[in-house]
C-alpha cells in the first residue's frame, strides 16, 4: 500500500523508486486492556512476501527477521510526542475522557543506514513508563 506521507520520506521511498510498502498493524493488550496501537512499515523491496508482515512474526519478532533479510537494524531513532488522544485513538484504546497519550515514531536503520522500519506507537499514557539510560 502506499506509504502515509510522513513516512515514505524515512523509508526513502524516492531512493526505492516506489512508495509502496508492507503495512503490520497491531493492538497490544495486557491483562484484558488494551494499551497501546501500533503500525510498521517496511520498504516493499525488504519484506514483500515474508514473515515480517505476519501477525506473529516469530521469535525474535520484526528485528530477528529484518536480520534474517539481511537488514538488521544497527541504529533506531525515536521521537515522543505526548498529546491528548484523536476520537479513534480513544475509542480503541478504551479510554475516558480526558486522558492522554504517548506517541512515538521510531525509524530503524541498517549499518548502510537506510531506513528498514518505521513504527508509530501510540500509548495509553498512564501504561508505560519511559526510561532511558544514557552514558554520559
Amino acid at each position: 500500500e502506499p506509504a502515509q506521507s510522513e513516512v515514505a520520506p524515512s523509508l526513502g521511498a524516492d531512493e526505492l523508486g516506489t512508495s509502496d510498502v508492507q503495512v503490520r498493524r497491531r493492538r497490544h493488550i495486557v491483562d484484558g486492556r488494551p494499551v497501546m496501537l501500533s503500525i510498521s512499515y517496511y520498504p516493499d523491496s525488504i519484506a514483500a512476501g515474508s514473515q515480517i508482515v505476519e501477525a506473529f512474526t516469530g521469535p525474535g519478532g520484526s528485528p530477528a527477521r529484518l536480520d534474517e533479510l539481511g537488514y538488521g537494524p544497527a541504529r533506531h531513532r525515536v521521537r515522543f510526542q505526548s498529546r491528548l488522544p484523536s476520537e479513534d485513538e480513544r475509542e480503541k484504546l478504551e479510554l475516558p475522557p480526558g486522558s492522554t497519550v504517548s506517541r512515538s515514531v521510531r525509524v530503524s536503520r541498517d549499518r548502510e543506514g537506510r531506513a528498514v522500519e518505521v513504527t508509530e506507537m501510540i500509548a495509553a499514557g498512564d501504561a508505560f513508563i519511559h526510561e532511558f539510560d544514557i552514558p554520559s
